[in-house]
This record gives structure tokens, sequence and C-alpha cells, in this order.
């Protein structure tokens, strides 16, 4: 065994992370260090594993306000060996489909976006993949991810109708907005009430204009709601 230094990297890291591996019925291993990069984009742990437990272990990483994000199985200590003994010395396990985890690894995390921001505005992300700081093979960037927000709902309305209709079989006409730049408008949900009873779902559709067949009551009246389309690229 000997050390081992993990990066992790991602944007707006804290710099006041802390990292340890853990593993059931082990005693946590901590790091000797853990220092951040000025752009907040790496994060790089420094672990002694001499005399540390072989088998596969979680890397867990903790905010300065004590949030923290487990990566489950995300490393695997091997036992040293001679090289002249043919054993395996310590490395990173090839990716294999028949020894799963072995190999792979994962990060998930969410991010709020600040309040206010107007519609338009991108958030990107990209991660970067490095296996060991100053040993090949090189950094590897992932391609590159972004979200646009959309800050403002959409406004829908039904047409004006005549008070009284002649026929129980009427055209109904409807329309929606989206701000500029915004998403745009998926679909609408356009609900009736019979007769002063609960409004219901009638359907849900993308055209603008429909034929409603109501029953013979004194009073119909609808209303519609209007969902955005979501992009995500």
């Amino acid at each position: 065994m000997g050390t081992v230094t993990v990066t992790f990297s991602g944007v707006n890291l804290d710099p006041n992370t802390q990292a340890k591996l853990t593993k059931t019925g082990e005693a946590d291993i901590i790091p000797q260090s853990v220092t951040g990069s000025t752009d907040g984009t790496r994060l790089t742990a420094t672990f002694d594993l001499t005399g540390k437990t072989p088998g596969i272990w979680n890397f867990v990483v903790t905010n300065s306000i004590g949030q923290s994000t487990t990566l489950q199985n995300a490393f695997t200590i091997e036992s040293g060996g001679e090289p002249a003994t043919g054993e395996l010395a310590d490395f990173l396990p090839p990716n294999t489909d028949d020894i799963d985890p072995r190999g792979k690894g994962s990060v998930s995390y969410n991010v709020k976006p600040k309040s206010n921001l107007p519609t338009g505005t991108v958030i990107k992300n990209k991660a970067t993949i490095d296996f060991e700081v100053g040993v090949p093979p090189d950094p590897m960037d992932t391609p590159g991810v972004f979200n646009t927000i959309d800050s403002v709902a959409p406004s829908s309305s039904v047409s004006p109708l005549a008070a009284i209709q002649n026929n129980t079989s009427f055209t109904v006409n409807w329309s929606g907005n989206d701000d500029a730049g915004g998403s745009g408008i998926k679909n609408y949900d356009i609900y009736v009430c019979d007769n002063g009873g609960p409004y219901t779902l009638w359907m849900t559709t993308s055209e603008t204009s429909l034929t409603f067949a109501a029953v013979r009551s004194p009073v119909v009246s609808l209303f519609l709601l209007c969902s955005l389309i979501l992009r995500s690229t």
C-alpha cells in the first residue's frame, strides 16, 4: 500500500469540503490533506492506504455546511506485492461488466440557480477525469452540457364564447404565450365544468381549436392550463 491522490472535479466546489473513504466494519480513512483549486472546479485529496483493509470502499465528500454526497463502491483497495512475485500492486482496476462495479464510478449532484435569473440564462457544466495527478494518461474532459433558465410561467386563456349556444357541439378556441426566449408551450390541459359541478379534465392537446360536444345542461364553462417544453442539452 502507499499514498494515493484522488481528484474530484465540478463547478463552484466549496474549498472547505472534506473527504473520506468508508467501508462497513472498518474505520474511516481520512485523507492527509484536501486542497481546492482557486477557480472552484477541483478538489484534491491525498490518502495514505498503508495497512488499510483491501476491498471496495465508498468515497464521501462533505461541504462546510454539513451536506454530504456518497459515491458508493467508488474505490477498490488491492493488496500490493513485489513485482517479482507477479502479484498485483495497487492500481485502479480495469472496467469490467462481469464484476460490477470494478473500474466504474459516477457522481451526482444538485445545483440550485440564483434567484431572479432572467430567461435565457445558460448554466454550463462539464467534468475532468484524472486518475492520478501528474501521472499518465492525461486528464480527460467530458462533453459539456448546459441548461437554460425559463424564469417566467406561461399564460393561457380560452377565447370568448357566446353566452348561449344553439347547438350542443361548438368550436372552442384558446391560446397561450411564453416570454421571449422561453422554452415554448408544449401542451394545454383543458378542463370543463358542467352546470356548476367540479372541473374535470376534458383533454390534453397541443392544438388550439377543437369541437366540444356538451350535454344538455344550463351552464357549461371551461378553463385551461398550459405546460412548457423542457429542454436540456
